[in-house]
């Protein structure tokens, strides 16, 4: 038994350092739901804390499902804080309503409360991090439960170990049996919920059912299997959405109409790159239009695919959230009824890393140090910049455009106004003020997504990186 507590310990230890997920004096909200895997990472994390100075919290969501045996988690929740010393954020929403408004499945609207409720902790709190549960367990459930409803390798890949900055999940190596282990072995207690043994969820039927007939009858290491198969994905969506970014460049650009803006692809180029790049490409049009990739199946991109490789003068297909692709000539063209207003202008104050919510154009700004560049695949084409962190000093100011803003682009030699800079990416005016711009010292330090200044680029002698995200 002292084995396998030292086991999943040196697990956990690993992959915190492996990541970098936590830096001293970092605040940290640990979301625990109150069963085991959320239970032993807090007390895991509060090792942790012996070692480097760590400030937590603890972040509790109740899904509005489970009447009694919810509320009683919360009451197991909050007086395990107490017990620990850490203060305690509960929360608490109504999932049933979300899905049937939205029309969601359960556990996407289970997820989106869930995920909203953390970034606000985290905001509240002035968290860097929020740490999750997830197992090495979920892992494999999750890579059956997206193949069994179509995936590609962008979704077979998996949970990151980090995500978006701020969300980090340090247990994802370690096995429900180890954690079992542990939480025997140091008699912590911790809450079972009901509804994971219920078959009416998907996800509960690969967990007591599929994985464990496929371990008996196939392979007794299929867990093994699966997760190293999504890291061997992971490290190929890296490449192949490296390499979409640079035939992006190249082949697309963005336009106004009359109903918004408009994601133009030049169609004898797009036809002359691989397959595989081609439908990264389709998904960034279609992100840039406002669409949502979850609503898009395999027939949506089969058509759009058609639209784009057939010869004629005019087609057009609609697509679910009100988008039309249009084959014009050599140009496919994505639109969306929907017009987007310009917001008004914005100018925050950043006093350190974290993350900002920007409720002028409903994005959050994420800002981390590294010790080296992030190498995970990229979720949108303009989401992230790197800046050398030994020329950033906060207080830093993040804000939209003006008329006169100039910076010292990275590799131009001189400086630009930000007009021309836009005017050149072909992005449209009212496109413009949406896109944030980090100031120091009434210096543009960047545009993050988009352009660093000469002055705050990565070099050589760069000892840490500063990320800055947008989601």
């Amino acid at each position: 038994m002292k084995k396998e507590r030292l086991a999943l310990r040196s697990i956990f230890q690993k992959t915190v350092d492996q990541h970098g997920m936590f830096r001293a004096g970092d605040a940290v909200v640990v979301a625990v739901s109150g069963g085991p895997d959320s239970v032993a990472l807090l007390h895991l994390l509060c090792e942790l804390r012996e070692a480097r100075p760590l400030q937590f919290s603890v972040a509790h969501f109740d899904h509005g499902l489970r009447g009694r045996e919810s509320a009683e988690d919360a009451i197991f929740v909050g007086n395990l804080a107490e017990e620990l010393g850490l203060p305690f954020h509960p929360g608490r929403g109504n999932a049933l309503a979300l899905k049937e408004k939205e029309g969601l499945s359960l556990e996407e609207a289970c997820r989106e409360l869930r995920y909203k409720f953390l970034q606000e902790a985290a905001e509240k709190t002035r968290a860097r991090r929020v740490a999750l549960g997830h197992t090495a367990d979920d892992q494999a459930e999750e890579f059956l439960l997206r193949l069994i409803r179509g995936s590609g390798a962008r979704g077979l890949s998996g949970m990151p170990f980090i995500r978006e900055g701020i969300f980090v999940r340090p247990l994802l190596e370690a096995s429900r049996a180890d954690i079992l282990s542990y939480l025997t072995a140091n008699k912590f207690s911790f809450r079972i919920d009901s509804s994971n043994e219920a078959r009416g969820f998907l996800r509960n039927r690969i967990r007591h059912d599929l994985l464990p007939m496929l371990e008996s009858n196939f392979n007794p290491r299929i867990r093994r299997i699966l997760l190293q198969t999504a890291s061997i994905l992971r490290e190929d969506e890296a490449l192949l959405a490296s390499m979409a970014e640079e035939a992006w460049t190249g082949l697309a650009k963005l336009e106004e109409g009359p109903e918004g803006q408009v994601t133009v692809l030049d169609l004898k180029r797009y036809q002359e790159i691989p397959r595989p790049i081609q439908m990264r490409v389709m998904q960034k049009g279609l992100e840039l239009s406002g669409t949502r990739l979850k609503d898009i199946g395999f027939r949506h991109l089969e058509s759009i695919q058609s639209l784009a490789m057939k010869d004629g003068p005019y087609k057009r297909i609609s697509l679910p959230g009100e988008v039309t692709v249009e084959r014009i000539y050599q140009e496919l063209r994505f639109s969306r009824k929907k017009i987007d207003k310009v917001p008004k202008d914005f100018l925050y104050e950043i006093n350190g890393v974290g993350r900002y919510f920007l409720p002028e154009i409903g994005r959050s700004i994420s800002l981390e140090v590294m010790e080296g560049l992030d190498s995970s695949p990229r979720e949108s084409l303009h989401s992230v910049s790197y800046f050398d962190y030994g020329r950033i000093f906060f207080p830093l100011v993040v804000r939209n455009f003006r008329l006169g803003d100039r910076f010292y682009p990275d590799g131009l030699g001189g400086s630009q106004k930000v007009k021309d800079y836009f005017i050149n990416k072909k992005i449209p005016r009212p496109l413009r003020s949406k896109i944030p711009i980090i100031e120091q010292g009434g210096q543009i330090v960047g545009i993050p997504g988009w352009r660093v200044g000469e002055r705050f680029k990565v070099t050589e002698k760069t000892e840490q990186i500063l990320r800055v995200s947008l989601d």
